[in-house]
């Protein structure tokens, strides 16, 4: 990297004593560090890259005081950094949250170990590639191993990148050794997101350390009864703390700046009793070598879940499913069966099934897609990444809505990562800026697309003639509607209604949302925009219970995993239990 340009952030979430002498060690070398506060540290450094413009992103905690000679060093080690490395990062100092990997530089294996962002550098394309840093809650003022640059780290290398620790980028955090309340909650992290200490450990451990700090404290030793009160509460953190810790690691926010969605933990509500019934959200039946969004179930699966669903449970269309539920009249092990995309391979695969077990399912259109014969974005981007040739430059760089991400993807593996990368950083983007991103791609990939695998309007209309087939709506050119105007989700919905409508010579009842994320693809005002152009009902795709208040326009669905006839009956269990 000739000449880097690089900004210095001062990520922090509290009023920290020692941030005016962490700011003024960086001045003195002319780092002219910015200080980015926010409620977490994870939305801290999130907000800093996502407003970076230069090449490389610094961070420094708000306790960790650099070296003489840090930028100067740091500036020469991004100069002469080879173009598959994502990160560089140096030693830490003091007595707690400390690195030290030895005096040589060194390659990291992010899978053994990884680096603390207290004295960390991302070249700013490739942290960006990964969708920055996972938005986990975390505990105030906490720097440890369980934080959200390690996941990156990992990410990163997932996708290619390589991470260089450099011993001469010399720091030190300022401050006192943990609290024996932070090694407790320590403690409880390192049972949930290490597990590298088995409980019956630990639970020798506490009284050993316990009676240590009392012997301690009879001879005068305070230091020593003070660590092994700390070792003691480390450990029972580790027996006592797993609800606690899992709060910690929890994501606090829905989205982020370079995140579209980001899954809402599961929450333990007082809602009415569930009936055992559930919605149930196929996309592709097909046989495909690669599938890293987890969208396909072979036909020979699709034929055996069928049967087992025929068998085990009540079969049912989707539209008596929403009736029988918000009358309570609805059969023990209901069933309701559907496809998102309409894909031409249902007539093909999935249809036959569905029929000679006397199945019915509902297939949801995206309309205008179909009329054109236009495929998916997202599947063109799996075939080009797939397709590609191994010699394909490196790294992979693209440009939407004026913002650049990179992944190295040399290997099969590293394209994978960067796939499901790179479909959710386009997501929310309008069509426009996805097919700029596309026609990148492809001269990436040397090649075009591949035809379309989507129905026509005249096998939709068809598969309407059958017996038992219902077909919903499913936008016109399936946006993320819940980041698009309301004139323009009204537009979506209403032309997509029109369009099946005309095809099928009935209304549609239910709609399906696009992407299908509560809060993040649809809103309240997408549901009152559905309800207002007649639809009965909507489906998400997120799972959950249906109880007789279940939100009829936020139907849960569970996406069907590509299983056989025996783990599919044991997950079709779990689901209706």
């Amino acid at each position: 990297m000739d000449a880097p340009s690089i900004t210095v952030m001062v990520s922090t979430d509290r009023n920290a004593p020692t941030l005016a002498a962490v700011v003024d060690a960086l001045a003195r070398q002319g780092a002219g560090a910015r200080v980015v506060r926010e409620e977490t540290i994870a939305a801290a450094r999130n907000r800093a890259l996502a407003d970076c413009a230069t090449d490389v992103i610094g961070y420094v905690d708000d306790d960790v005081v650099v070296g003489d000679g840090w930028l100067a060093a740091l500036l020469d080690e991004w100069a002469g950094a080879e173009a598959d490395v994502g990160a560089i990062g140096g030693p830490i100092a003091g007595a707690r949250a400390a690195v030290e990997y030895g005096e040589a530089p060194l390659d990291v294996d992010a899978g053994e170990r990884t680096l603390l962002a207290g004295n960390l550098s991302f070249r700013v394309e490739a942290l960006r590639g990964v969708q920055g840093f996972w938005p986990m809650r975390g505990r105030r003022g906490v720097r440890d191993w369980f934080t959200e640059e390690h996941h990156a780290q990992r990410e990163l290398s997932a996708a290619g990148w390589r991470l260089l620790y450099e011993p001469a980028l010399r720091a030190r955090r300022v401050g006192d050794p943990p609290t024996a309340g932070e090694r407790f909650h320590y403690g409880a992290r390192l049972r949930v997101g290490g597990g590298v200490r088995p409980a019956r450990i630990a639970a020798g451990t506490v009284p050993r350390a316990s009676a240590g700090a009392i012997v301690a404290l009879a001879r005068g030793d305070q230091a020593t009864a003070r660590a092994r009160l700390r070792r003691a509460a480390e450990n029972l953190g580790v027996l006592a703390g797993g609800r606690l810790a899992r709060r910690e690691l929890e994501p606090a926010a829905t989205s982020t700046p370079l995140r579209h969605s980001v899954p809402a933990p599961a929450r333990r509500r007082r809602l009415p009793r569930p009936v055992r019934a559930a919605i149930l959200a196929y996309h592709r039946v097909a046989d495909l070598d690669d599938d890293p969004l987890g969208m396909a179930v072979s036909p020979a699966h699709f034929a055996e879940q069928v049967a087992v669903t025929a068998s085990s449970a009540t079969p049912m269309p989707l539209d008596e499913l929403v009736t029988r539920l918000a009358a309570g009249s609805l059969p023990d092990r209901a069933v309701a069966i559907t496809f998102d995309d309409a894909y031409a391979e249902i007539l093909a695969q999935a249809a036959p099934a569905l029929v000679a077990c006397g199945v019915p399912a509902t297939v949801f259109v995206p309309t205008e897609l179909t009329a054109r014969r236009e495929p998916f974005w997202w599947d063109e981007v799996s075939e080009l990444m797939q397709a590609a040739p191994a010699d394909a430059p490196s790294p992979l760089r693209l440009t939407a809505a004026g913002e650049r991400r990179a992944w190295v993807a040399r290997t099969p593996a590293q394209r994978r990562a960067a796939r499901v990368h790179v479909h959710a950083w386009l997501q929310p983007n309008d069509g426009a800026d996805i097919a700029r991103a596309l026609e990148q791609l492809g001269a990436w990939a040397r090649r075009p697309p591949g035809p379309p695998a989507v129905a026509t309007s005249d096998q939709v209309a068809a598969l309407a003639a059958h017996p038992g087939f219902d077909i919903g709506a499913h936008s016109a050119t399936h946006p993320a509607l819940g980041v698009a105007s309301a004139d323009r989700q009204r537009a979506e919905v209403r032309a997509s209604r029109d369009a099946v409508a005309e095809w099928t010579g009935r209304p549609p009842r239910a709609f399906s949302y696009p992407f299908g994320v509560p809060g993040a693809d649809f809103d309240a005002t997408t549901e009152r925009i559905v309800a207002e152009a007649g639809f009965v009902h909507a489906v998400a795709m997120t799972p959950g219970p249906l109880t007789r208040r279940t939100d009829r326009y936020a139907l849960p669905r569970h996406v069907v995993p590509d299983f056989g006839a025996e783990r599919f009956a044991r997950w079709l269990d779990g689901v209706l239990a």
